[in-house]
């Protein structure tokens, strides 16, 4: 996916809020990778997903880029024998098919719904249609 998908642009994000997820994560056994992943995605109350949840959404995409990029160095590979389901073909196929700006909003809003926070999120004025009240 990292060769397929455009590269977010670093300037949008804040290496030195992520550090910890990123530098401290490669010296983690994979076993501890695959779990920490795994309750960020799934928004579990620990440690990662906290320090995750508690970024912004850039830096959130920045965090899974950078593990992207390390994949099969530092960070667990994808098993020799994976294969993707027909709807994960279909998925990357139509982000593929996006601008630059599409596949950004779109990846942003994926990584943003993930992690652990109990700031819950407060709705557009797009969405609602409305203006919050003082």
């Amino acid at each position: 996916m990292g060769k397929s998908i455009t590269p977010a642009a670093p300037n949008a994000a804040d290496l030195n809020l992520t550090s910890s997820l990123i530098k401290e994560f490669f010296d983690l056994s994979d076993d501890e990778q695959l779990e920490i992943m795994r309750d960020i995605v799934n928004g579990k109350d620990t440690e990662y997903s906290h320090a995750y949840g508690g970024l912004s959404p850039n830096n959130q995409l920045l965090v899974w880029y950078a593990w992207a990029q390390e994949m099969g160095k530092k960070v667990v590979d994808i098993p020799d024998n994976y294969k993707a389901t027909e709807g994960v073909n279909q998925a990357l196929s139509q982000i593929k098919k996006l601008e630059f700006e599409e596949q950004i909003s779109l990846l942003r809003d994926i990584a943003s719904n993930m992690g652990y926070s109990q700031v819950k999120r407060v709705s557009s004025i797009d969405e609602v249609g409305i203006t919050p009240s003082l």
